[in-house]
Parts: structure tokens; sequence; C-alpha cells
């Protein structure tokens, strides 16, 4: 019987090293349980007790501008898009989210290390408070301490859940969608209210020893400013060769633009459609973000008819029975919400503008209990206790009003007169004085 054939393989020609290199091996993390190691609750609580007990904010490793933006970050909890606003790069505008979160992933690490903290990573702290922890089991003779609540925020949330929620309101009819219009008109037939005459001021961002911006898109009427700024308004009548006005980085040339807008000419029954810009003429979709830029700068220069257009957009907005689309800073198309509120603005307008906060108190007062959502989602601790003291007491005292069916003279009350800021308008802008050329008498 013959024998079974082998099967015939080729030779397998011999390995050239320099031509069929062996495969690259993977790099491996020498240190894999650094970056996924879970932090707990107790990780989480030491390291914001030691930056709490930082005194001293200087550093010999890190610079005084990277230094800032882990300080707004960590001590101030400031947003990632304020903190974007604040950090301008090398052209004076906001620089990206990725940069500003590069910045502090960059030299946090450092900073902390330099003052003995063993550093934990944004990322991981939201996480670690995620973490289910085991509960200890009590032992005798020794009391477990609960975490105490404060009782402000207690009676704030059972005040909240007892406001009537607006989806049992009926809805309302198209007349009350848009309220009745502020009466901040000048009269168009007076030449001397006219802004085709006369210089103009310029708004510069300052930040230090270096001016930002092109004064070509930030240039207001003079006449415009002294008849609705009643804060600089007294600054300018008595230095008439001041022509520029500086403020911080908190406060974009955008907004600037948008406040321009407002204020030039005759200031009309509406926010304006269009804004004029450095870069060309655009369509204001007024983001939430937008509106209260605009409404800290209106109360900060004092000008009452800028407040007015906000507070009647808003309630306009608050009407509506489908929320619109906006497009915000970053490009983003998302659905308009007058829920959109931090502590930044409820703190401010409660050391400088009554009738503001008043609304805006409201404003969470007509949302029911999704108002106290919306504080605890930005964290109670961030908002003063004067500005928790008033809200309990305003619903306490059953004053709070609901927006979504006050009626037109209720609201009416949240516009500002001229008595309301610390300088009354005057009709007509002032007449530069002439210069004396004749000798004084004897």
């Amino acid at each position: 019987m013959a024998e079974k054939r082998k099967r015939d393989t080729p030779a397998r020609p011999p390995s050239d090293a320099a031509s069929n290199p062996e495969p690259k091996r993977k790099r491996t993390k020498q240190n894999p349980g650094a970056t996924n190691r879970i932090y707990t609750s107790a990780d989480i609580r030491n390291f914001e007790y030691g930056i709490s007990k930082i005194k001293d904010w200087t550093s010999k490793a890190v610079i005084p501008k990277h230094v800032q933006v882990i300080h707004w970050f960590d001590v101030e909890h400031l947003s990632k898009e304020e903190c974007v606003k604040r950090y301008p790069n090398k052209q004076g505008k906001p620089c990206s989210i990725t940069n500003i979160f590069k910045v502090y992933n960059t030299y946090a690490p450092r900073f902390y290390a330099e003052k003995g903290l063993h550093y934990i990573p944004l990322g991981k702290r939201g996480s670690a408070r995620a973490v289910k922890q085991k509960k200890k089991e009590k032992t005798k003779g020794k009391s477990v301490k609960k975490v105490k609540r404060s009782p402000l925020d207690i009676r704030l949330k059972e005040l909240f859940a007892a406001l009537p929620s607006h989806a049992s309101l009926p809805p309302a009819s198209q007349e009350d969608i848009e309220p009745s219009p502020c009466q901040h008109h000048t009269n168009p037939n007076n030449p001397e209210d006219s802004d085709t005459t006369g210089d103009a001021i310029m708004f510069l961002c300052n930040t230090g020893s270096t001016t930002h911006g092109d004064p070509s898109g930030l240039q207001i009427h003079r006449s415009s400013i002294l008849r609705h700024c009643s804060t600089i308004r007294e600054f300018l009548l008595e230095n008439s060769h001041i022509d520029t006005v500086t403020h911080g980085l908190e406060i974009s040339a955008d907004t600037v633009c948008r406040f321009a807008a407002c204020i030039t000419g005759f200031p009309g029954p509406r926010l304006p459609d269009f804004v004029t810009t450095a870069y060309g003429t655009f369509e204001q979709d007024w983001s939430m973000a937008e509106l209260e830029d605009l409404y800290v700068l209106a109360v900060t220069l004092g000008a009452g008819v800028v407040c007015d257009l906000i507070v009647d957009r808003l309630v306009e907005d608050l009407r509506r029975p489908q929320p619109r689309l906006v497009i915000d800073e970053f490009g983003e198309a998302r659905y308009f919400d007058t829920l959109d509120i931090g502590p930044e603005l409820l703190n401010f307008l409660w050391l400088n503008d009554k009738k503001g906060f008043t609304f805006f108190a409201n404003v969470l007062f007509s949302h029911g209990s999704k108002g106290y959502v919306r504080m605890a989602e930005t964290h109670l601790a961030n908002w003063h206790e004067g500005v928790k003291k008033v809200l309990i007491q305003t619903m306490e005292n059953r004053k709070a009003i609901d927006l979504f069916s006050a009626s037109p003279s209720t609201l009416r009350t949240f516009h500002h007169r001229p008595e309301d800021f610390p300088r009354r308008l005057p009709s007509k802008p002032p007449q530069p004085n002439p210069k004396t050329t004749s000798a004084p008498p004897a």
C-alpha cells in the first residue's frame, strides 16, 4: 500500500531584520493606578478643606495669571463660561473653554504640590461624590455625626414646594404674551434730543497696564450717555474732556455694543433685533447669558431704560407657549430658559437694584419647585445669606408674584424710575461752557 504523500510546504525565507522589523510594542502607562484611582468623599473633603486654609495665593512655580485661573475655579467657583470671559487671549478676546481647562489642568497640580496638598483632578472630584461609601457600623459609646443642612436651605425647599406650579394655570392669551412696553421715550420732535451731533465716548477694556478693544466699534454718543446713564453722568458733566470709559474683563465688547444699540437714538418699545459691532451688523438672538450681562451693565451705568427693555423681553419669553431656539456664545443651539440664572446675578442685584432683584426673584417663584431645583443645581452655598432671607420673607408674607398671570399694571411695578438711581435724568444734554477770555473783575 502506497504511503500517503506529505503536503509540500515552501521553505520559509531567512528573516531580514532590516526589511521586516519586529512590531513595536504598545506603550503602557507606568503607573495606571494613578489615573484610574477612585477618590472617596473623605479625599474630596480633605482637599477642599486644604484649599480653604490657603492664605498665600502667590507661587514661585506658577505665574500670577495662571494662579488667578486656579482661584476662579476652586475658590470663587465661577462657571467655565465666566472664566472664559475673564481670561482673554492675545487679541483681547475671550479664550476657548479648551484653553481655560488646559491652563488649569497644567498648573493646578504644580500649585497645590507647592502648597503641600495632594491634587485631585476636576473630573475625579465629581465622580468621587457619586461613589457609594460603606456605612460605618455604630460602636457603643460613640455617636455618628450627621451632615447638618442649613435651616435657611431647608425652609427655602419647603416654601418653594408649597408654591403653585404654572402648569396648572390657564394658558395666557396672545394679548397677554407681550407686556405693555416701557415708557422711556424722548420727544423725537425735540432737536435737542438728537444724537446726530456731539462727540462720542469710547469704551475700552482695561486689564492692568494693557488696554484691549477696537475703539471704532465701541463708541457711544455723549448725549445718549448723559441722557440715560445716571452713574457716570456726574463725572462727564464735571469733566467735559473725558472721552474714554474703561472697564474690566467681566464686561465684553459685544455687551457694550448691545448696550449702545439700546440707548442710541430713541429707544423703542423692544430690544433691537440687530446690533452693530466693529465687525459688522448682526442679527441678535438674545440668549439668557446675553440678557444677564446686558442687565448687569445697565444697572452699573444706571440705565433704567435698558433694564426695563430686558424685563419686558423676559416676561414675553416666559409666556411663550413654546420656548424659542437661540444660539449661545459657543455656537450651540439650545432652548431659551428664563431659569438659566445663577447666584452671581441675584447676589449683585440684592445690593445694587431692588426692583431688578424683586423681578428675578419672582422668576424663581413663578416656576414653583423648579426654582429651588435651579438654586440647588448652582450650589446653595453660592447664594448669599441675605438673598435667601429675602426670598424666604417674600414667600412667607405671600408677596410672591406669578409672572405667568400678572396684569400689565403689576408688571409695570418692575420698571425703573429716575429716582431709583443716584441722579435724575436731565431733559436735554448740557452744553459745554465757553472758555472765558476776559480778565477777572478787580
